[in-house]
This record gives structure tokens, C-alpha cells and sequence, in this order.
């Protein structure tokens, strides 16, 4: 099964330009959008921290209320293997809680219709479910091209990724990059 529609990369309404794409989003691809709005914010390294200290102080009571040093050497290696496993384990934590939310508000497990939308005035994410996402260009900050996304950084703190297996060629993808920054730059302050 094909996983993008091919839609007309130009559509002229009135004398608004537009540009659309259809892609059958996985829930990981949404999870990874979510992760990503998560680091972006902050959050993922604050409550990272957040979970160690509770630990971190306990282990140094410890060591403090019994001063012989086999007991810091003990709590040491334990505090050690404890956060060692916190860190390895914390990513996939955080993934499983994304999802699951994502799960749950979509209603399903299975990959959901997104469409992609580039105006004169908005760039908008919607999806079959009935959830729009409008952006009106002065809020969008940064556009970043990696391997496999267009990485847009909206006002306050979040971001909007296209998956680059929506786009034909290598010309379309430099299409809506220029759609964008065109955007961006003539909304700027």
C-alpha cells in the first residue's frame, strides 16, 4: 500500500497559491513528533533530572548519616547502576507515554490520513480525524531540512515535520523549502 497521495504540488485560488500533500502518517512517525516537541521544550531533560534527584539525595544521606567508606563506595555503585538504568530506560518510557496519549486521542493504533497545506497566509497540518492545525506564518521561526524531514519551528515552542517520502522529487522538496522561506522572511519583524 502506497503510503502518500500525489496531489497537485500548485493549486491557484483567487490569488492565493497553495500547495498540498497527503501522507499516511504511522503512529511513530507521530511519536517521533511528539518526542521532538518534548526535547524541543525542554521537558525531556527536566523531568529526567527531576527523576534522579529524589535518588541523588538519598544516596548522600545516606553516605553522610553512616561515614565509613565502604558504605560510599556501596552507595556510590549503586547510585551508579541506579541512574545508569534511569537513563537507559527513560527515552523508551517517555516514547511509550507519547504514544499511548497519541493512542488514545486518535482513537486507533493504525496509520491516519495527514495533509499538509502551504498558503499565502498559513501553513496547516490536518488529519481525518478533524484535527487542523493553522499556523499563520509570522509564527513560524526556523525551517530545517534533515535525511528525512522539513523540520518547522513554530511560535512559542513546537514543531511541525514533513516527511520527505511525501514529495516526488527533489524539486518539490525545494519547492515548498522556497514556499516556506519566502513565507518566513516576508513576516518577519
Amino acid at each position: 500500500m502506497e503510503a502518500t497521495r500525489k496531489l497537485a504540488p500548485h493549486l491557484n485560488v483567487g490569488n492565493e497559491r497553495k500547495m498540498k500533500k497527503e501522507h499516511l502518517t504511522t503512529i511513530n512517525e507521530s511519536t517521533e513528533i511528539g518526542l521532538r516537541n518534548f526535547e524541543l521544550l525542554g521537558d525531556l531533560k527536566k523531568t529526567m533530572l527531576k527523576g534522579l534527584l529524589p535518588i541523588t539525595f538519598f544516596f548522600v544521606l545516606i553516605g553522610f548519616v553512616v561515614r565509613t567508606a565502604d558504605v560510599w563506595f556501596v552507595c556510590g555503585f549503586l547510585y551508579f547502576i541506579y541512574a545508569l538504568s534511569y537513563l537507559l530506560s527513560f527515552r523508551f518510557k517517555v516514547e511509550t507515554k507519547i504514544r499511548k496519549s497519541i493512542i488514545d486521542s486518535l482513537g486507533t493504533d493504525q496509520p491516519i490520513l495527514k495533509e499538509y497545506e502551504l498558503t499565502d497566509s498559513h501553513f496547516v497540518v490536518r488529519n481525518k480525524s478533524g484535527n487542523e492545525t493553522k499556523i499563520a506564518w509570522k509564527n513560524v521561526k526556523k525551517l530545517v531540512e534533515t535525511n528525512t524531514h522539513l523540520e518547522i519551528t513554530v511560535y512559542p515552542l513546537a514543531i511541525a515535520l514533513i516527511p520527505k517520502q511525501i514529495f516526488n522529487n527533489n524539486t518539490e522538496i525545494e519547492s515548498w523549502k522556497k514556499f516556506i522561506i519566502e513565507h518566513m522572511e516576508s513576516n518577519l519583524c
